[in-house]
């Protein structure tokens, strides 16, 4: 497993930013701290090799809940705590390819990303 630290442990990061006032769409207002509750605790359930990481912003938040594994991983876009089980599956099954294509980074925001 690639790690940054050494640990063999990747990171799952989340976006949890709600923008005060609503007046801007945000990941946290979108659902990404429910998302991000469940999340940790199916990942401590299931003893799952991921540090998880609450951030606020990744630049993304006009569409997400926003999550990205680190290091170097693709943009885990706009899943919802419904989704929970299935994130989980994949990530046991260390399908991070099919994690990204399940929530995708929409084309026209790939660009911006480069």
């Amino acid at each position: 497993m690639n790690d940054s630290d050494g640990t063999g442990r990747r990171k799952l990061n989340i976006c949890v930013n709600f923008r005060a006032g609503n007046m801007l769409p945000s990941c946290g207002a979108r659902g990404s701290r429910e998302l991000a509750d469940a999340l940790e605790a199916g990942i401590a359930e299931r003893g799952l090799p991921y540090d998880f990481n609450r951030l606020h912003c990744m630049g993304k938040c006009h569409i997400g809940p926003t999550m990205r594994i680190s290091p170097g991983g693709s943009f885990i876009m706009g899943a919802q705590e419904s989704d929970v089980p299935r994130i989980l599956d994949l990530l046991q099954a260390e399908d991070l390819d099919g994690l990204a294509i399940a929530y995708p980074l929409p084309e026209q925001d790939r660009n911006l990303d480069d």
